[in-house]
């Protein structure tokens, strides 16, 4: 498949072929001996945490982004300018230049994604409880910066399949998505946190944790909120590996797309055409859902809440939930 696309570049470009690439980005590609790939920042990490925690090292591990107290809320903020300048200086540390690091490097680090959005909130005005959770985050970056994406060779060899197995879940196929919602956790707005992730080949090409603008009505809503999102990111990854495999019948994606949610009154929703009054503020995001059903992009499928991945992405878990996910979602990289 190499010497095939290099010969359709050739074809349309002036092209020098060099080598396979080791960096992009400040991003190492790693291949091993069987074809597995890695995407890490793991200098990148290394950098940030000395940058901004100097020889400071807590020898306890940090085992989870976020203080098992931490509750992302404005009431915290601070009141003026001067009380944050006070507290960079107490804490020796530029929270907006720390919170942009930490952006870039969420490119190949899901795990602290929900972490990364929540203190962005308070980039303006950050109080003393921010200040304490980004150091706190830094921390859980000094003890886990060796750790980066991973696509296998052979799909059965990843973690998550392994996890499927454990779920009673038949999934042979590789590309895959998870959402998952909280409800109205947003203590300032009342507003649902959401989060998909989207698989390919045992390891995540595209996630995010976000709050949609519409206040949810439900938990069900909420559900249809980021499922939406999710569904509408991996019809992008779909097209994508279409285009990725234009020439190559046989390899086009043509069966639905897997989306698992943990919620029933949401998959019940998706895969009906009923409507009725209690569901109609939920119009415009089913609409979209049920469209990608129809035509056969996406299927919509139930998942216990204990096995759902995304959930990391919507609050601050305990430490030995975050663990089993971690482990699977972000793989240790070699140094």
């Amino acid at each position: 498949y190499r010497k095939k696309f290099e010969k359709e570049l050739l074809q349309k470009f002036e092209v020098n072929f060099i080598g396979q690439a080791h960096w992009f980005l400040s991003m190492r590609i790693h291949r091993d001996a069987i074809g597995n790939i890695s995407l890490d920042q793991s200098r990148y990490a290394i950098n940030i945490a000395k940058k901004f925690l100097g020889d400071l090292v807590i020898h306890k591990p940090v085992r989870r982004p976020l203080p098992a107290d931490f509750v992302a809320s404005k009431e915290d903020c601070a009141q003026s300018e001067e009380e944050v300048s006070a507290l960079e200086i107490e804490y020796r540390l530029n929270y907006s230049s720390a919170l942009g690091s930490l952006i870039y490097l969420l490119n190949t680090r899901p795990d602290i994604c929900f972490a990364v959005i929540k203190l962005a909130k308070f980039m303006r005005k950050p109080g003393r409880k921010h200040f304490q959770a980004m150091i706190h985050l830094l921390h859980f970056i000094q003890h886990n910066v060796q750790r980066g994406i991973k696509y296998y060779h052979d799909y059965e060899d990843s973690p998550v399949y392994s996890f499927f197995r454990e779920t009673g879940i038949e999934i042979d196929d590789a590309v895959f998505d998870m959402h998952f919602s909280s409800w109205q956790d947003c203590p300032d707005t009342g507003r649902s946190t959401g989060c998909y992730m989207n698989f390919v080949a045992g390891g995540v090409v595209d996630f995010n944790s976000f709050v949609p603008a519409p206040v949810a009505m439900s938990s069900t809503e909420a559900e249809m909120n980021a499922g939406a999102v999710g569904a509408m990111s991996m019809s992008y990854v779909r097209m994508l590996w279409n285009e990725l495999h234009n020439a190559e019948v046989d390899l086009l994606w043509k069966s639905p797309i897997r989306l698992f949610c943990d919620n029933n009154g949401a998959v019940l929703s998706a895969n009906s055409d009923k409507d009725s009054k209690a569901l109609r503020h939920t119009k415009r995001r089913m609409f979209y859902i049920r469209q990608v059903r129809k035509e056969g992009e996406m299927s919509y499928h139930f998942m216990d809440n204990k096995f759902m991945l995304a959930d990391i992405g919507t609050k601050n878990v305990p430490k030995l939930r975050f663990k089993p996910v971690l482990d699977i979602i972000v793989a240790e990289v070699p140094e």
